[in-house]
């Protein structure tokens, strides 16, 4: 980035120390000395223009660069805080850096060496182990978490316990150990025929490498290091040393933790307690001064691992699990990727196969979404047991089940699905990797352990969130009840701790997530198929979506006015030039990747890029998908070309059957509703089947223009659409907003509050929301 900005990269760290007293720059000096002038307090503490940006949130300065504001900054200093992925592509100016090619590795050693007291604490503790100085040894890190700094394991493996991780990185040791014999033999025969007089230091080379090599262990799981320090599991040595993670900033002690209990700030740090930090770090940080010094590598999928490597750089190393953001190639058996098991996204393909291996087991405990009819097996029981009475929407209700499926990880328990409201899920939706179906083989007594379950938690705005309170706790998991239920429609990536994985909605892993619980059902892409063809839309033709979610669908009681832009024309003209935009920007990825497949593979690949080409930019139909019953009509007549819409009703999922006279009759007289007949219940079905049909059509767009709703996001995750925008920033996804409505998700909601409380700004003591507006 500094490299196509025209600026001087310079580093500054503060916590837990300054990075000097663990690095030191090679070619590139960026210590922030005196000499540069620079007014720490003002320019960079206090600095004007500074951005935060990493795997949880947006990148802006990669925006900004692109649209070439960043460039034109005035500031002298700007400041930025984060650990976005050096590879990631920026585009513009900024030059790509391929995690495959030897640019990864010249770039880490033009920055970094190690500093002279990490050296020397590398030094104390090979020596400790008895590695003379210039052996060759083979090390091995295992980055299992829990090391002092840390709340908890981090469960990074799937391959077993760690004494069976430790078995498979054997076996891998010993194959690098015999390829670097066979390569290190293969030279020293080539010298002796090109260059006699070096063949003597080349099978020096072999001699020293055939003698014993020491296997060095470096590991954060305790358990394991003092086992391996006792001898208990040769041929693995490994220093006596505590590691400790790099965001301890101070030596635990009763001090600092009656400071952080009062909520005051805590003391600044001594000298000797400051040297003692670091003097902690830099003894800790022995162990990657052993990753980078040894001859053979075996790595974990981690940072740590992955930048010893680069200042190491070995050939002879290999990753357990392949690591995608690395080109080291995988020990043999472990060849699934990073993406598929590597902390903070392994928790999901672990729990995938956990689960097929758990589900229906006698020994299996569950932990079940639902969601009651008032006329079903809880009868009255059913509003107090489910979230909000009626459980809302579609979008609530799939990013509760999502929720739950990271709350069912940490806790070891199978996840299942039981909608008795509006009908079973099944109607709307299949399972894919996750079977969450609550099936007869299970043996689950659906009247005492679901609908009278008696470890039952209602988590939601108006609730709270017990069951995230006693995870903190522990409590949770010793629960002994096979079965748990929980209605919730608690945001899915919402922050849970302890054994609970973090899911950011700005990752691949959001939408890998629900597209590993949820898939269209047949019935539901029949009504899909019917409703695409009502309007001319060809099977696999592609086209735009836009939903426009204004509210007053048949089973809610009013318009949701979610939107300041204006009226709903208004919107819709908002919507139709973003399309355009989307549209446009689609043809110039498609022109681009016709132009590569024809330099790169002249034949099938250019034709099938040329013919994508084509059909992007012949006309491309705009299908609009709204719960307006006014705009959905007169865009149906063709009065607001180029938009087409299929004509049904969208009913509200909290509509569990339909409109009328008995069921009123019943509701006003305070009784419950009488049970559907089976032809009742049929054509609750069947409307709420032709409904989705609008969700099925943002699935398979080709672009989508979404609204800030849960309907809106949920779709685009399973559709996985590149090509996307939303009306206004929604800060629950990783889609951009349409250019001129960046305003957040939480700015249009707090319109949508000043109208119902009859405006804004209402003084203090009013009893009502002060909203400003922005």
């Amino acid at each position: 980035m500094a490299y196509a900005v025209q600026r001087v990269l310079l580093v500054w760290q503060e916590s837990p120390v300054l990075l000097e007293h663990f690095f030191e720059p090679t070619q590139i000096d960026w210590r922030l000395t005196p000499d540069l002038g620079i007014d720490l307090r003002k320019e960079v503490v206090g600095s004007a223009r500074h951005y935060n940006f990493g795997a949880d949130s947006r990148n802006p300065m990669r925006h900004e660069v692109l649209k070439g504001t960043f460039q034109q900054l005035p500031d002298r200093v700007i400041t930025a805080s984060t650990n976005w992925g050096a590879e990631d592509p920026v585009g513009g100016p900024v030059p790509d850096l391929s995690q495959h090619t030897p640019l990864m590795g010249q770039l880490a050693r033009a920055l970094f060496r190690l500093s002279p007291a990490v050296e020397a604490a590398t030094d104390a503790a090979l020596a400790s182990v008895g590695v003379q100085p210039g052996q060759p040894y083979v090390a091995l890190h295992l980055r299992l978490g829990g090391q002092i700094g840390e709340e908890f394991a981090i469960q990074r493996f799937s391959l077993g316990q760690p004494h069976e991780v430790l078995q498979v990185a054997s076996e891998c040791a010993a194959g690098l150990v015999e390829e670097d014999k066979r390569r290190l033999r293969h030279a020293a025969v080539a010298a002796a025929v090109l260059a006699p007089t070096q063949a003597a230091a080349a099978l020096a080379a072999v001699t020293e490498s055939e003698s014993h090599m020491p296997h060095v262990l470096l590991t954060d799981n305790d358990e394991l290091r003092r086992r391996v320090a006792a001898g208990e599991l040769p041929p693995w040595v490994s220093p006596e040393l505590h590691p400790v993670h790099l965001r301890l900033r101070r030596i635990p002690g009763a001090d600092n933790a009656s400071a952080a209990a009062a909520g005051a700030p805590p003391a600044a740090l001594s000298p000797a307690e400051m040297a003692a930090v670091v003097k902690a770090h830099v003894t800790s940080l022995a162990d990657f001064g052993i990753l980078v010094r040894a001859r053979c590598v075996v790595l974990s999928p981690s940072g740590f691992s992955l930048q010893a490597q680069l200042l190491g750089n070995q050939a002879c190393a290999a990753t357990l699990g392949r690591d995608d953001r690395s080109g080291v190639e995988p020990c043999p058996g472990t060849e699934r990727g990073w993406g598929w098991c590597s902390e903070p996204d392994c928790w999901l393909p672990e729990y995938v196969e956990w689960h097929r291996a758990h589900r229906g087991r006698p020994d299996a405990k569950y932990l079940v979404w639902v969601c009651y009819r008032d006329d079903g097996l809880n009868g009255r029981d059913a509003a107090a047991r489910n979230v909000w009475g009626d459980c809302a929407g579609l979008g609530d209700r799939l990013r509760g089940i999502q929720y739950l499926a990271r709350i069912a990880y940490g806790a070891k328990r199978v996840l299942l699905v039981w909608q008795e409201s509006p009908v079973p899920l099944k109607h709307f939706f299949e399972p894919t990797q996750i079977d969450w179906r609550l099936t007869p083989d299970l043996g689950i007594d659906l009247l005492k352990e679901v609908a009278h379950s008696a470890a039952h938690y209602v988590v939601g705005a108006e609730h709270g969130n017990a069951l995230k309170q006693e995870i903190g706790q522990g409590t949770f998991q010793q629960l002994p009840d096979r079965v748990v239920t929980v209605s919730t429609n608690w945001l899915a990536e919402d922050p849970v701790g302890g054994p609970v994985p973090d899911l950011s909605q700005h990752t691949p892993l959001m939408g890998q997530l629900a597209r590993a619980l949820f898939r269209l059902s047949p019935a539901v892409e029949a009504a899909t198929d019917a409703a695409l063809a009502s309007v001319g839309v060809q099977p696999g033709q592609p086209y735009v979506a836009l939903h426009l979610r204004l509210g007053g669908q048949i089973g809610e009681e009013f318009a949701i006015q979610r939107f300041s832009l204006g009226q709903p024309h208004e919107v819709l003209q908002v919507a139709s030039e973003c399309a355009a935009g989307l549209v446009e920007e689609d043809k110039r990825r498609l022109r681009h990747a016709a132009v590569a497949a024809a330099v790169l593979a002249p034949t099938q690949a250019a034709a099938a890029a040329l013919a994508a080409v084509t059909e992007s930019e012949s006309h491309m139909p705009h299908v609009l998908l709204t719960d307006n019953d006014e705009l959905r009509r007169r865009v149906a007549a063709g009065e607001l070309p180029p938009w087409v819409s299929p004509e049904l009703h969208p009913v509200h999922l909290r509509l569990q059957r339909l409109p009328g006279a008995g069921n009123a009759s019943a509701a006003a007289a305070g009784a419950l509703p009488a049970a559907l007949s089976p032809a009742e219940m049929a054509a609750v079905v069947k409307a709420h089947v032709t409904s989705l049909a609008d969700f099925g059509i943002l699935v398979r767009a080709r672009c989508v223009v979404l609204s800030p709703s849960g309907f809106s996001l949920q779709a685009q995750l399973l559709g996985n659409q590149a090509c996307a925008a939303t009306l206004g920033r929604d800060d629950r996804s990783g889609v951009e907003p349409c250019p001129g409505t960046e305003r957040g998700w939480g700015w249009w909601w707090g319109q949508w509050w000043c109208r119902l409380v009859g405006g804004c700004g209402k003084k203090a003591g009013s009893g009502q929301r002060s909203v400003a507006t922005m």
